[in-house]
C-alpha cells in the first residue's frame, strides 16, 4: 500500500511538474468535487506539498485558475460522510483560509464557514477542535496566528479579539444562511430541518462562540421554527390571533415532525438562562413598536424608504406561537 501511495504521488508529481501549476491544481480540485473516492488521497497531496513557511499569498497556484471551484471543492470535502476526509480539509482550510488574511471573498468565505459548522453533528472532537481553532485564531497546534490585541495578550485574550474583530459577523451570517436555507424537495426531510438547531446547540457548548452571537441569531431562530411549524400544519391559513390554542398545542404534538422540532427547540430554549428569552423577546417588542410607530409619524431619515426589519404584527405572531410552544416550567 504505501508503495502504492508513493507510486502515485510521484506520479501526480510528474504531471504537476510537465503542466502549469494552477492548471494542474484546477483539475485537482474539479476531482474532489465530483468524485468522493480521490478526496482523502487528493487532499493528502495538496497538504504534503503546501510550503508551511510561507504564506498562501506566495502559494496562490494552489487555488488554480478559479477559486470558486476551490471553494466549492472544499466545502463538498468537509461535508463528505468520511471523518479522515473531513479533518483533512479542515487542516486545509485553517492553512488556506485564515479569517484575517483570506484570499477568498467574504461570501465564499461564509460559503466555506457555512459548510464547515456541519461537522460539529458528529461530536467529533478531533474536528471541533480544528473547527474552534479555525475561528479563533489558533492553527493546528494551538499556537496563535493572526494579529494579536496586545503584544502579551494571554490565549483567552487573543480568541476573544480574533473572533470579535475577524470571524464573529460571518459566523453570525453563516448560522442565519443555515436558518433561512431550504435543501431541494427529495432533502426536506426532518432531519434536515433539526440541523440547525442541533448546530447552535453544539455551538452554545463553546462559551466563545454560540452565547457571544445568540443575541444575533436568535430571533431568526424564531422565524425558522415558526416557518417550519406553519408549512407543515399550514397554519397560514388560518386568521392571525384566531385559533384555538389548545387545539392547536395538540396538532403541533401529534404530527411527529413538529413535534420533534418542538422538543429539539426547547432542548436549545432550556439551554439559557431562565429570564433570557423572555427579556430577549421583550426588547425585540420594544424595538418593532418604536419602528412602527416612527415608521408611521415620519420621524426616521427615509423612512418612506425603509421599512422595519420585523413588522410588528409578525413579531406578534412569533410571540403568540412560542407561547404554544415553549415549555414554561
Amino acid at each position: 500500500l504505501l508503495c502504492f501511495c508513493f507510486r502515485t504521488n510521484t506520479l501526480l508529481e510528474k504531471v504537476a511538474a510537465a503542466v502549469e501549476q494552477s492548471a494542474f491544481y484546477s483539475a485537482l480540485w474539479g476531482s474532489l468535487l465530483t468524485s468522493p473516492a480521490v478526496r482523502l488521497p487528493g487532499i493528502t497531496y495538496v497538504l504534503s506539498h503546501l510550503n508551511r513557511k510561507l504564506s498562501m499569498e506566495d502559494q496562490l497556484y494552489i487555488i488554480g485558475s478559479d477559486i470558486e471551484l476551490m471553494v466549492e471543492a472544499v466545502s463538498t470535502s468537509v461535508q463528505d460522510s468520511s471523518v479522515l476526509v473531513q479533518r483533512s480539509t479542515l487542516d486545509l482550510i485553517l492553512f488556506c483560509f485564515p479569517f484575517h488574511m483570506s484570499q477568498a471573498t467574504r461570501p465564499d468565505m461564509i460559503r466555506i464557514l457555512s459548510a464547515a459548522l456541519h461537522v460539529v453533528l458528529r461530536r467529533d472532537m478531533s474536528l471541533n477542535r480544528r473547527l474552534y481553532a479555525w475561528m479563533l485564531g489558533f492553527d493546528n497546534n494551538g499556537a496563535v496566528i493572526g494579529p494579536r490585541s496586545t503584544r502579551h495578550s494571554n490565549p483567552e485574550e487573543h480568541a476573544a479579539y480574533y473572533f470579535n474583530t475577524f470571524s464573529k459577523e460571518m459566523l453570525v451570517q453563516a448560522m442565519v444562511g443555515i436558518l433561512q436555507s431550504k435543501g431541494p424537495e427529495e432533502e426536506n426531510t426532518l432531519m434536515q430541518d433539526l440541523k440547525p438547531f442541533r448546530i447552535l446547540i453544539s455551538l452554545l457548548d463553546k462559551p466563545e462562540l454560540g452565547p457571544v452571537i445568540l443575541e444575533d441569531i436568535l430571533i431568526e431562530v424564531f422565524r425558522t421554527l415558526y416557518t417550519q411549524c406553519e408549512a407543515e400544519l399550514h397554519l397560514h391559513v388560518q386568521a392571525p390571533f384566531s385559533k384555538d390554542h389548545a387545539q392547536l398545542s395538540s396538532k403541533l404534538r401529534e404530527n411527529k415532525k413538529t413535534a420533534e422540532l418542538i422538543k429539539t427547540a426547547n432542548l436549545l430554549f432550556n439551554s439559557f438562562e431562565p429570564y433570557y428569552m423572555w427579556d430577549y423577546t421583550a426588547r425585540w417588542f420594544e424595538e418593532c413598536c418604536r419602528c412602527t410607530l416612527q415608521a408611521r409619524l415620519h420621524l426616521l431619515p427615509g423612512a418612506d424608504k425603509e421599512l422595519p426589519e420585523l413588522p410588528l404584527t409578525s413579531f406578534c405572531l412569533l410571540v403568540d406561537f412560542l407561547l404554544d410552544i415553549v415549555s414554561l416550567e
